[in-house]
């Protein structure tokens, strides 16, 4: 829980001043933070995915994900949301974590 922005302020900053990513099923924006491990937060709207049992799930995943590679996060605060154009069969964890370690490797490497 300590690596997850929860203020308001933080958020909007992450929104506003973050640089953006996209992956074939994620979208991420980033921003450096003075923070040693890496943090995030999801967001994940009803519009993309209706059920809020589904979104839990993508939710749960993309935590899991994250907490598995979050040395490849360090200094960052990170905003996570599933890209619109990905289908909802092809949501699997294995998937997830692909494009979280691929986003990790091209926002470590761009800066």
């Amino acid at each position: 829980r300590h690596c997850r922005i929860s203020s308001s302020r933080e958020i909007a900053a992450v929104n506003q001043e973050g640089k953006s990513f996209r992956t074939k099923h994620l979208f991420l924006k980033h921003l450096p933070s003075s923070y040693s491990c890496g943090r995030m937060f999801i967001a994940i709207p009803k519009k993309i995915c209706k059920l809020s049992v589904d979104r839990n799930r993508y939710k749960r995943l993309i935590r899991e994900a994250f907490r598995l590679n979050k040395k490849l996060f360090k200094g960052l605060d990170i905003k996570v949301s599933i890209n619109g154009r990905a289908e909802k069969d092809d949501l699997t964890f294995y998937n997830l974590q692909k494009d979280i370690i691929f986003a990790a490797k091209n926002i470590n490497s761009s800066g």
